[in-house]
């Protein structure tokens, strides 16, 4: 399956895909990009862009794209979504990926992610070895 990619705005060319909602076409599309061009193009989209995108691909393809762009970019795509959709692409990171970008959230943002997701999801010895605020609300939210 050929995708066509405008390469001068490759971003044009995700916003056609996107609207056909074709999962094939778009990982076509995402797989023929370096992660610097794909950190890119979605820094083009708007929220409902990329909240489309995101919730028309599975979690673990949607994971695969968070990976390939910032920590502080991550944090951002998935702070636009709703929390439910969040943490099931954070469920799809590793643990290190996932202290990362919801380090990089506001707490209540990390936490409210953190509190759809099941607690053996995110390994707890992972988190413990970081000093970061995620952590203490990781180990409060695994006690209740």
């Amino acid at each position: 399956m050929a995708v066509t990619i405008d390469i001068n705005k490759p971003w044009e060319s995700l916003r056609e895909l996107i609207a056909r909602r074709s999962v094939k076409e778009l990982l076509v599309y995402f797989d023929s990009l370096s992660p610097q061009d794909t950190a890119l193009v979605l820094s083009r989209l708007d929220e409902d862009e990329r909240t489309n995108l995101l919730t028309i691909l599975s979690p673990e393809d949607a994971a695969d794209l968070i990976e390939d762009v910032s920590d502080e970019q991550a944090a951002q795509i998935l702070g636009d979504l709703h929390p439910s959709d969040a943490g099931r692409i954070v469920d799809e990171l590793s643990s290190e990926q996932v202290v990362d970008v919801l380090g990089e959230l506001d707490s209540d943002e990390a936490d409210e992610i953190l509190q759809t997701m099941p607690p053996e999801s995110v390994s707890y010895t992972h988190l413990r070895a970081h000093e970061t605020a995620l952590r203490i609300s990781y180990a409060v939210f695994c006690l209740k």
